[in-house]
This record gives C-alpha cells, structure tokens and sequence, in this order.
C-alpha cells in the first residue's frame, strides 16, 4: 500500500503505511533482518521525496548498515542504498559526499549486473549530476552519454528515462558554451516530455527554460 501510494505521488500517505510496516516487521524479526532493512530504505526514499533529507539519511544509514551485516559490501540491496545516499547528498548539495556513495554503488553494481543494465545506467545518470557541481564537465559528459546509451537499449525512445539523459546532456554542453548542440539535446528531451506529460508539467517547463 506504502508503494502504491508512493507511485500514485501521495507521499503522506505513502509514509503513514511504510512506518506500520517497519513497526511490525521489526517486532517480528527483530533489528537486523532484510525485511527491516527495505523498510528503512522505503522510508528513506518517502522522506527524499517529503524534502526531508535529514530523516531520510538516517533511515538510509540504517538499510546500508543492515544489508551489510547480513550480505556483506557486495550486494545489489547495498548498492541501492548507496546510491539512494548519493542522490541525498546530491540534493542537500554536498558533491563529493555524493560522488563518494554513487562511485560505492557503481563499483557494486557493475560486479553483479551485465553492463547494459537499468541499475547500472541509473547510476551512470546520477554521476553525470554530481560532476557538473564539481565542475567536471567533460566527466559529466562521459557517464550522461554512457547514460544514454544503454537507456536506448532498455528503453524505447520515447521513454521519460532517455528524455532524462537528452536533458542531461543538453545541460552539460550549454556549461561547456557547445550551444548548438545543446539545443538539439534539450530538443529531443522536450518532444519526448510533451508527447509523454502534455504541455502544462514541470519536466517540459524545466525544458523550456534551459532552452
């Protein structure tokens, strides 16, 4: 229900449910048990998503430690909460902190996925973010391209997650001053968003303004 909500964007709600199933779960299995660890990590996200980032890390922190009592470091479940701790510090604007946890979760995820996988893409995406913060563009270039590569491959065209990377990359060469190319990303981003949200949402407003 807490995941439903979640997906639905009603993110109280969403939390009024995930913190009844932590409650429950931990007085069935105790602290340390994987079913604890991904309510920690649900609550996590909710928290993320509230703008609440202190809590979230806390709750995050608390996965991170979990999982890796009971998986150890290379886990797909650490890797996760890995990444969900850079793309905290991300937010709250702490880069190299950031860059920290998403270089952890890519280490982990490359040993246990193919290369052209989801995870690995997503994390691909999210260091293209750290390092335009770090002014290291050419580097944010790199990882948004290999970002976008493999979400060609996954995805279909017409697809948010490759309107993301379109985005991405039109972001990084308006930095580098490549104007041109710029407009022709952040082109393609914006037919793809208005074909899949319409006109009046916030990802083709964002669009509009870069361009």
């Amino acid at each position: 229900m807490g995941n439903i909500y979640q997906k639905l964007g009603q993110c109280n709600e969403a939390k009024e449910f995930l913190e009844k199933a932590l409650i429950i779960n931990k007085r069935i299995f105790g602290e340390d048990h994987a079913d604890v660890a991904g309510s920690y990590n649900n609550l996590g996200n909710i928290y993320q998503k509230l703008g609440q980032y202190n809590e979230a890390k806390e709750f995050l922190e608390k996965a991170v430690i979990i999982n890796k009592k009971i998986f150890g470091e290379d886990h797909a479940d650490v890797a996760g909460s890995y990444n969900n701790l850079g793309n905290i510090y991300l937010q709250r604007g702490l880069y190299h902190e950031a860059k920290q946890f998403l270089e952890k979760a890519l280490v982990i995820k490359k040993k246990k996925f193919s290369e052209d996988h989801a995870d690995i893409a997503a994390s691909y995406n999210s260091l293209g973010k750290v390092y335009p913060e770090l002014g290291q563009y050419n580097e944010a270039k790199e990882f948004i391209e290999k970002a976008l590569i493999m979400k060609k491959k996954i995805f279909v065209e017409d697809h948010a997650n490759v309107a993301e990377s379109y985005q991405s990359m039109g972001n990084v060469y308006r930095e580098l001053g490549q104007y041109n190319e710029a407009k022709e990303f952040l082109e393609k981003a914006l037919i793809i968003n208005k074909k899949i949200f319409g006109e009046d949402h916030d990802d083709v407003a964002a669009i509009y303004h870069n361009l």
